[in-house]
């Protein structure tokens, strides 16, 4: 396994993975996420004998069971409905009861890990404090045939929409693995090892929002590997429904609009259109990003235009080992896009799409 050494303090980046990191950093481990079933409480009350340390887990109906309160509802409280809750139902007992709460375990909430790595597949959330480099550490860390970076497709409501965390839905990754609000314990749903050519093809979250609207992912954030202080942002906080991909070495990823997103082998004078047809072909949108590092480990991120390249007006250069295309959203295209995956995740289709 690849072992990467980061400094938590130093996390020199640009563009959204410097924008991320400093709203999560900012958060801080007090931000907290509805409660769901398996989490972990700490409840103490100071002038209750029979509650002065209570560690209570969620059920799966998502109660709590209390000395002198009994079954309490606490699915999709946070901690501070949660001492409002308990206070309430003291009154009879204590005149103003001083509660307090803690949640020591979020194990409803999951990262999904995917790629080049030892064990891929969903893994709880134990606390606010977790980071990305700590869910790839419990999924078995970074193979070493994979590529010297990090894909971060980050949830776009972060921590915030619990229907989203608590909705079973299935994931595609090297095996499949779904994800729901059974959790028992430190119970863990994982998937089969990738191989290099089944890197996942993840897409549009299949949940639906508060008011039943679906859910489209975020660009990925690339954090480099090689590059000492870009790698320490690996110490991202991690947020439920994050998704975290490692992509193989020696193969091209191709994400964005298009129709199977995911890494692909490199044939014989394959090019950027060849690599984009591999992946289904372009959905909607001609705007696209080639991002490679040279020999002397500069990256470049060079914008192309899918259609001049398909009519000879610029060159459909060929594609190296390493390479990230992304094709990026369209204005003009968004409307039917989004038009095309409410169509297909009505009837069940499930067509895979990388970012919005």
């Amino acid at each position: 396994m690849q072992t990467v050494t980061v400094n938590p303090t130093e996390c020199i980046a640009t563009g959204s993975l410097h924008d991320l990191w400093i709203k999560r950093m900012n958060q801080g481990e007090g931000h907290d996420y509805p409660i769901g079933p398996g989490d972990v409480l700490e409840i103490s009350v100071t002038d209750v004998d029979e509650l002065k340390l209570i560690e209570a887990r969620v059920s799966g109906e998502g109660t709590i069971d209390l000395p002198l309160i009994g079954e309490l509802s606490v699915l999709g409280m946070r901690e501070d409905d949660v001492r409002q809750s308990i206070a309430k139902k003291l009154q009879g007992f204590v005149l103003e009861p001083r509660v307090h709460v803690f949640v020591r375990e979020y194990r409803s909430h999951s990262v999904t890990v995917m790629g080049m790595v030892a064990k891929p597949g969903a893994y709880p959330l134990a606390s606010s404090g977790d980071s990305i480099l700590d869910m790839i550490g419990l999924a078995g860390g970074i193979r070493p045939d994979a590529a010297q970076r990090v894909m971060l497709f980050p949830s776009r409501t972060p921590g915030d929409n619990f229907a989203q965390s608590h909705s079973a839905r299935a994931i595609s990754s090297c095996g499949e693995v779904v994800s729901n609000h059974q959790m028992n314990g430190d119970s863990v749903r994982s998937v089969e090892p990738c191989k290099a050519e089944e890197l996942p093809a993840r897409k549009l979250a299949d949940v639906s929002g508060p008011n039943g609207s679906r859910n489209l992912r975020v660009d990925p954030i690339i954090i480099e590997l090689d590059e000492r202080d870009a790698s320490a942002c690996l110490n991202i906080p991690a947020r439920p429904d994050d998704e975290v991909v490692v992509p193989p070495a020696g193969q091209v990823g191709v994400y964005g609009w298009v129709v199977r997103p995911g890494s692909f082998e490199i044939t014989p004078g394959m090019t950027v259109l060849g690599a984009v047809s591999a992946a289904g072909g372009a959905l909607y949108s001609s705007n696209a990003d080639i991002l490679r590092k040279d020999a002397s480990g500069q990256r470049s991120d060079v914008p192309m235009d899918l259609s001049k390249l398909e009519d000879g007006r610029s060159p459909d250069i060929p594609v190296q080992a390493g390479d990230l295309i992304v094709v990026r959203s369209s204005a003009l295209g968004f409307v039917p896009y989004t038009l095309t995956q409410i169509l297909h995740l009505g009837t069940g289709a499930g067509v895979g799409i990388g970012v919005p």
